[in-house]
């Protein structure tokens, strides 16, 4: 499996608060089978982590002890944008960065964002050259009001990462619902763990392989946390299967 969005950098964010708990994060990740996790820390967030040095120091620093403890884990690296108006300019003074080496960004809203504002981000960023990728559209109140939103987004190209713990219910019923309503219809590209900690929050991949496998199809989880991620990951387009708006039965 591929973990494409997590917060196991230590000590950039809200995420792993030092290389300790980062280690233990990542034991927990190779055990469940995960063979490569996505490093993607908050960045731009107003008046918090805004420091892209630190990003790139935690990152070595952590690929180095991954490799002098030998654990079985690649560690890349990208970032989750906050989309906030001038995101755009700044992905493009190269003060922001995506999944690296692609034109592949990560980016979150806040939950009550005005779904006029989230559009106008994203076709900024897109009229840019840049696939933007909804982190966690589940959980946003604007979604879970008008999911017909995310095949919108679909079909001008955009990818929507949903979180494991909202489709293991652990994010309330809203994200739960949400989250299976956009499997069920093809508007996932990727599941992830948005992983913060070793205790709760965890990179454990595992247990949401198995439920999408049995609820859905062995495929459903293939496509979602091995294939796209890799795709996303070469910089190559991501597998859709077939979307279906909210307005089909």
């Amino acid at each position: 499996m591929i973990d494409i969005h997590s917060h196991i950098l230590p000590g950039v964010d809200d995420g792993s608060p030092n290389l300790e708990e980062s280690i233990r994060m990542a034991r927990i990740a190779a055990r469940s089978g995960t063979s490569c996790i996505v490093a993607t820390p908050h960045f731009n967030i107003p008046g918090e982590w805004e420091d892209p040095e630190r990003i790139r120091a935690a990152y070595q620093e952590l690929t180095m002890e991954l490799s002098r403890q030998e654990i079985p884990l690649q560690l890349r690296l990208g970032m989750e944008i906050f989309g906030t108006e001038d995101a755009p300019q700044r992905l493009m003074d190269q003060e922001l960065w995506g999944y690296e080496g692609t034109q592949y960004i990560l980016i979150e809203f806040d939950f009550d964002e005005n779904p006029d504002t989230v559009f106008y981000i994203l076709d900024e960023i897109h009229d840019l050259g840049y696939v933007p990728i909804v982190a966690h559209p589940e959980r946003y109140r604007f979604v879970q009001r008008d999911p017909e939103m995310v095949y919108e987004w679909r079909m001008r190209g955009y990818g929507a990462q949903v979180n494991k713990g909202s489709l293991m219910g652990r994010f309330g019923r809203g994200p739960e619902e949400t989250s299976h309503a956009l499997v069920a219809r093809s508007l996932v590209t990727m599941v992830a763990s948005d992983a913060h900690s070793s205790r709760m929050r965890t990179p454990d991949m595992r247990e949401v392989w198995d439920m999408l496998s049995a609820e859905y199809a062995p495929h459903v989880a293939q496509r979602l946390m091995q294939d796209n991620p890799a795709h996303i990951l070469r910089g190559e387009p991501f597998e859709t299967g077939h979307p279906k708006s909210f307005f089909e039965r």
